[in-house]
């Protein structure tokens, strides 16, 4: 079941930009049973990238690293990031990679959880709105850290034809981004909204799920699901030209840049 819904996530992530999570397996407090929570390395709608901008913008890649410095023009003055942040936070494919996120905990809620949160509407609810919680967290997170310390939100693609350079690249710009200036740099945001999405649901998630322990689990599951994200948007354009290719429908295409 944990692969399946694996599976179903990364091939969703890939084709709608929309995110499901992944189920984080957690032992109880003996130690009988084990319990699945499920968050997931997501991809929401709203982490999506625009690969319009990206795309257009100038750079150059040491294949050594997978790094490389962007020129500072074309860069996001504040009113630009927020722009960014509240159309990749609010807009409709929020809520519904909400909706996908909340769906594996609605099917098989972790065992420890108490029946308002494992039976009917209110159960519903309650998921549901710990999902948005979760997303609005990490990106809410992620964009005060980089306004403060002058982080570009946007992730900039290698210009490698490897594709295992093309696979490090988009994981070592997890840990290591843009600043405003063009200059990598280690990105604090991510790590912001990492900490954020981690530690949200200690305010109200069920008594033995909301403890240091399942906070720093959750801030690791969405460091990961970062890192899954990047991967997706570097090869975004190469599953464009082959669903064109195989002439699937327009709504099938993962989004991505007309160029």
């Amino acid at each position: 079941m944990k692969y399946s819904v694996s599976f179903i996530a990364i091939v969703a992530l890939i084709f709608s930009g929309t995110a499901l999570r992944g189920q984080e397996v957690r032992g109880d407090s003996v130690g009988a049973d084990v319990d699945w929570d499920a968050r997931s390395f997501s991809m929401p709608t709203e982490k999506a990238v625009d690969l319009q901008n990206a795309l257009d913008f100038p750079h150059h890649v040491n294949d050594s690293t997978s790094l490389f410095n962007a020129p500072s023009s074309n860069r996001l003055d504040f009113a630009g990031k927020a722009s960014y942040f509240a159309r990749h936070s609010f807009g409709p494919g929020a809520f519904i990679g909400a909706l996908f996120a909340a769906a594996p905990e609605l099917a098989k809620p972790p065992a420890g959880y108490p029946q308002q949160w494992r039976n009917g509407a209110g159960a519903f609810g309650r998921l549901y709105g710990d999902a948005l919680a979760f997303q609005t967290a990490a990106q809410t997170g992620k964009f005060l850290t980089g306004a403060m310390f002058h982080e570009d939100p946007r992730y900039f693609p290698s210009s490698s034809l490897s594709p295992l350079a093309r696979v490090m690249h988009a994981i070592v710009f997890t840990a290591f981004d843009k600043s405003d200036s063009g200059h990598t740099r280690l990105a604090l945001s991510n790590f912001a909204a990492s900490a954020s999405a981690g530690f949200v649901g200690n305010a109200y998630l069920p008594r033995g799920y909301n403890d240091t322990n399942h906070g720093v689990s959750r801030m690791s599951i969405e460091f990961g699901s970062l890192a899954v994200t990047n991967i997706a948007q570097e090869f975004t354009p190469d599953l464009r030209r082959l669903g064109k290719k195989l002439q699937l429908p327009r709504f099938i295409l993962p989004i991505g840049s007309s160029r």
